[in-house]
């Protein structure tokens, strides 16, 4: 498995004023053009086969103006501990481990176990039954994640994954997406040699550095960042005009087909 790297050409104000404009024309020209490639996207989810045709059904909705579907905002904050921390039997049994007595510490957190097993779980342990299993939670669509961009709707940005297709597809229909059959399936150390061929390049004061500016510096509104594939990057019409492919050195004479079009790039 490799990167493809995917360059679009747009007007930053052309995608920023996108974001966040309700336009329902929008979100449905864009169902309606990638439904099938929305699906294929959600079915990554390790949930999809138990929500598929609800999917669907969302889909249908959307391509009738219908966005009333709202997914339910799940909190996933790092702060897992605030409930033990209210404990006041967790606080004695800190204290006791902090003053040596072991074996006061060990009584108190034997009978936090035995606490939590037989009330706290709701579980007899004297009963060997089958536990019912949890509901499965139903997964953000991607259809779901291009609504909450436009209609400016909060998000889930545990599902940023999600959004970083939405948003690809948005920048997609509204630009110009270049020819990029030189960047399909390459292996990342492919940007380290491009940047190595635009080292002699003038740009800005760090350089040029594919994997900082077209993977890992994000889109230039505000999209939830995706902990996995899609990377997203940009330059700015400016930044652009400052790579002079011109300028390259004589030792730069195999030159990796990379294409800036200058006159329009946003």
């Amino acid at each position: 498995m490799g990167y493809t790297l995917t360059p679009v050409v747009i007007e930053i104000d052309r995608i920023t004023s996108a974001i966040g404009s309700c336009s329902s024309d929008l979100i449905r020209e864009i169902v309606n053009a990638r439904t099938e490639e929305m699906l294929d996207i959600d079915a990554l989810g390790e949930s999809f086969d138990d929500f598929e045709s609800h999917f669907i059904a969302e889909y249908a909705a959307y391509k009738t103006g219908d966005f009333s579907y709202s997914h339910q905002i799940v909190d996933r904050s790092d702060d897992t501990n605030a409930d033990e921390d209210d404990d006041p039997k967790l606080g004695e049994i800190k204290v006791a481990f902090l003053n040596g007595d072991t074996s006061a510490a060990k009584d108190g957190l034997t009978a936090m176990m035995k606490d939590m097993f037989a009330n706290g779980l709701g579980v007899d342990l004297d009963d060997h039954g089958d536990i019912e299993e949890p509901d499965v939670p139903r997964e953000l669509s991607t259809g779901a994640a291009l609504c909450d961009l436009i209609l400016d709707r909060p998000r889930a940005p545990h599902f940023g994954y999600k959004y970083g297709y939405a948003f690809m597809m948005l920048c997609e229909h509204l630009g110009r997406t270049l020819d990029h059959d030189h960047w399909h399936s390459i292996d990342s150390s492919v940007f380290k040699t491009a940047d190595k061929t635009l080292a002699s390049i003038p740009f800005g004061d760090a350089g040029f550095s594919t994997q900082r500016l077209l993977v890992d510096r994000g889109a230039p509104c505000p999209v939830p960042a995706s902990d996995d594939f899609p990377f997203v990057g940009h330059l700015t019409r400016h930044e652009v005009e400052q790579i002079d492919l011109s300028r390259l050195t004589s030792a730069d004479s195999r030159r990796p087909a990379i294409q800036f079009h200058q006159t329009t790039s946003g």
